[in-house]
């Protein structure tokens, strides 16, 4: 039997209430003396709790290892030592479960069957000692004999009671006083209750005709509804943990997804001076078209689309739950808002910006032109000028065709004669004249753009260093509530890497 002590009393309620608290570590089984099923218990919680301890000692030092693929490699190691300690634990702590449910359910019967000398209740003990005994005998004040049966006091007591009559071979009567005589007599019809067959109690077993024990229907009924009710609560609990960590999945993903497409520009605009720049390379042809175009590009999304996205930013749940991100965030759109959320200075902006950017096309267009250019070339560039929807530009640019024009022609018809033709030296003094008069109203009618649209580049530095706090902690939440399902950051194992 396992090593099981018979002789010493068990109860079936101990065992079972042992089984349902401590079961995991065999309680229950060490009580029955069942020292095998107690040694599994142990087991598996020793190899639940080294799991769970290793595998967090595994997660703790991710951090400190500098190669990629020996971090890839604990990470995975850590996820299979929880995977191994849950699984120990959950077959551990189920089979107590069922174990304990069990010794609840056969009973003291139960034990019996299996050779357990049960341990005697206190009603038992109650029974027993408040028994009576044949040589008892109740009296009143008035004594009777033992061979008369206990009667009720009559109206009229005998004056003078004599002691009952004791044979030699007869034990001597134990004799109550009156006030004892009811309380004997509710003893004695409790003791036959309980010990009588026609009282059936609700026992945890009941005999079947062949005289074996069975459990009994109803309280397995009453069992199977607690255990399926249990059961409705653990997944119900479940179930709202998982939708919860949905929500907060979905929540993180999409301010994380916002946050991630303003911080290209802020932070190319900060570090790289993108809007300083646009302003001081204006009238450089030493700036190709693609640089340029790129500090505009990113000085304007600043007060166009990240503007939008800043707004957006602000409704997405993880700003309205987390108390660490809404506050940082409340910081950077008040910064942000300083600069680009007035909305006829950010028009101003984009402006400025727009003509800047058509400007510097024209210088890098006039900059690659010749006297020996097609009069195409001259055209395209002036159309820059008249294309821009400034009427100062447009009239600029108009002007300066026509005048170019004027210039290349006479200086072709020079070049056309040749050097022995009188009329040379002529060309060349009216070619000279009119490049002359070309340079001189160029100097007096190109509009200076920084003046014709001003721009004040904007101090972006608290903004980016506001930005990134909040970017941080958005980051870290959404690698904490990552939905997997997104493919928004890089995994190993069970850690997440969000950029």
């Amino acid at each position: 039997m396992n090593g099981q002590n018979t002789k010493n009393p068990k109860s079936a309620l101990t065992a079972g209430v042992l089984a349902l608290i401590l079961g995991a570590f065999g309680a229950h089984n060490w009580y029955l003396n069942d020292r095998k099923k107690a040694r599994t218990h142990v087991i598996l919680a020793i190899v639940a709790a080294s799991a769970f301890v290793l595998g967090t000692i595994l997660k703790v030092s991710i951090s400190s290892v500098g190669s990629l693929g020996i971090a890839n490699f604990m990470a995975s190691s850590a996820t299979v030592c929880r995977i191994i300690g849950w699984f120990a634990l959950m077959i551990d702590a189920v089979w107590a479960i069922i174990e304990g449910i069990l010794l609840l359910i056969q009973g003291d019967d139960g034990l019996a069957e299996k050779g357990y000398t049960i341990a005697q209740s206190s009603a038992d003990a109650v029974v027993q000692e408040t028994a009576p005994s044949s040589n008892v005998i109740a009296t009143s004040d008035t004594t009777q004999s033992p061979a008369e049966p206990l009667q009720a006091p009559s109206a009229v007591s005998a004056p003078n009671p004599q002691p009952p009559v004791v044979t030699p071979n007869q034990p001597a009567p134990i004799t109550y006083h009156s006030s004892n005589i009811q309380q004997s007599s509710q003893t004695q019809l409790l003791n036959q209750a309980v010990s009588s067959s026609d009282v059936e109690t609700a026992a945890l077993t009941v005999k079947d005709p062949t005289g074996k024990s069975k459990i009994n229907p109803v309280i397995l009924r009453k069992v199977l509804l607690a255990t399926g009710a249990i059961i409705a609560v653990v997944i119900g609990g479940f179930a709202v943990k998982w939708s919860i960590d949905s929500a907060l999945a979905v929540g993180y993903g999409d301010v994380y997804r916002l946050a991630r497409q303003i911080s290209p520009n802020l932070t190319t605009a900060t570090q790289s001076s993108s809007c300083q720049y646009a302003v001081d390379y204006l009238t450089s042809a030493y700036v190709n078209k693609k640089t340029y175009d790129g500090y505009i590009d990113v000085c304007r999304s600043l007060a166009t689309e990240d503007t939008s996205l800043v707004a957006q930013l602000g409704d997405t749940g993880a700003i309205k739950w987390d108390t660490g991100i809404s506050t940082q965030y409340k910081e950077f759109q008040e910064l942000y808002d300083g600069i680009f959320a007035n909305t006829e200075r950010t028009e101003k902006m984009v402006q400025a910006l727009n003509l800047y950017q058509i400007w510097h096309n024209y210088i890098l267009a006039t900059d690659t032109l010749a006297v020996d250019s097609p009069d195409q070339d001259f055209q395209n560039a002036a159309d820059i000028l008249r294309q821009s929807g400034n009427d100062t530009l447009a009239k600029y640019g108009d002007e300066w065709y026509y005048k170019q024009i004027d210039y290349l022609n006479s200086y072709r018809a020079y070049w056309d004669l040749s050097y022995t033709d009188p009329n040379k030296e002529t060309a060349k003094l009216e070619a000279d004249t009119k490049r002359a008069d070309l340079q001189a109203w160029v100097a007096d009618h190109r509009p200076n753009v920084r003046t014709l649209a001003p721009f004040d580049v904007p101090n972006l530095t608290p903004v980016y260093e506001s930005f990134t706090k909040l970017y941080n902690l958005i980051r870290t939440g959404y690698e904490q509530h990552y939905d997997r399902k997104s493919g928004d950051c890089r995994e190993a194992g069970s850690k997440v890497y969000c950029s």
